[in-house]
């Protein structure tokens, strides 16, 4: 009937009109990996610099300064590179790692004056087979001055970000500002690692260093599971790195300021920190998926 033909027209027309106002929907998960991605060089500068950054390490533990000096250097260089792109191109998203990336940029060039400062002028009680340092005549009086400089920076990177975090607590959730949950997602380890650097560089709170490496072990796999919010589901072989990394530190201060230099535990720490490598280099995929997974917020929408 007409009646019926009318009532269907004006069905159509409702649906067309409801199309036109309401755009389709999209998956929360969809919009927070666009908000999250990191851009593909920023990812590369960051895998490369963890790369250099463990070679790094690894060589330094064996005291072979040709190899772990300019590979600091290109970490350096890796990571503070990532840390201006994100800052240049990121949104209000970015914040919390851009934060993250210029924290860990800060800690690797102390890193690499410590480092400098070691292989220069300090002999090991120890020597290792190839007896490669100090590279220059040793200076006993200027290598306490500078690693205690060192020491005194490493831990106002964790008294820094402590302030970063209250400063945010007492904002609130103000829209727009990195949230504290975030901060401390993203580099509440790295400020534990500084910590324990810090108190490594001190030479007589070395239990307090070993003490602030198991912490970091633990933060490790909770950010990981906070970030995700997978829980245990959420960690992958990124995480596995990290941890062995911070194990490999953990036996190095143990090798410097409990076993005399013992040469079987300077072994053992590069050992653990060559284990941490090599899984480092097949988990760029894991890298590039964490990327593109859904996250929590890291900044304030209300």
């Amino acid at each position: 009937s007409n009646i019926d033909v009318l009532i269907s027209k004006v069905q159509l027309a409702m649906s067309a009109l409801l199309q036109c106002s309401y755009p389709p929907p999209v998956e929360v998960s969809q919009v927070v990996v666009e908000r999250r991605k990191v851009p593909a060089k920023v990812l590369s500068a960051i895998y490369y610099g963890e790369i250099c950054w463990i070679l790094s390490e690894v060589t330094w533990v064996l005291l072979v300064p040709h190899v772990c000096l300019p590979a600091g250097a290109l970490a350096c260089a890796f990571i503070g590179s990532a840390a201006i792109i994100t800052a240049r191109v990121g949104g209000r998203d970015d914040v919390a790692q851009s934060f993250s990336l210029f924290f860990q940029f800060c800690w690797l060039l102390i890193n690499l004056v410590w480092m400098l400062d070691e292989v220069l002028w300090d002999a090991p009680e120890r020597s290792t087979p190839w007896n490669l340092t100090p590279i220059a005549a040793e200076k006993q009086d200027v290598r306490t001055t500078v690693e205690f400089l060192c020491a005194g920076a490493f831990c106002s990177l964790f008294v820094g970000f402590l302030c970063v975090i209250l400063i945010l607590c007492l904002c609130g959730n103000r829209r727009g500002i990195p949230s504290a949950k975030g901060m401390l997602i993203e580099t509440g380890y790295l400020s534990t690692w500084a910590l324990m650097d810090g108190l490594w560089a001190f030479g007589s709170t070395s239990w307090l260093a070993l003490a602030s490496a198991l912490v970091t072990v633990v933060l490790i796999p909770f950010s990981s599971c906070a970030e995700t919010d997978l829980g245990l589901r959420g960690l992958d072989r990124t995480d596995v790195v990290w941890v062995l990394w911070t194990v490999s530190n953990f036996l190095w201060i143990w090798t410097e300021q409990v076993a005399d230099d013992s040469l079987n535990c300077r072994f053992l720490a590069a050992g653990v920190g060559v284990a941490s490598l090599l899984v480092l280099l097949v988990s760029f995929n894991q890298m590039q998926v964490r990327n593109e997974a859904p996250t929590i917020g890291m900044c304030n929408d209300s």
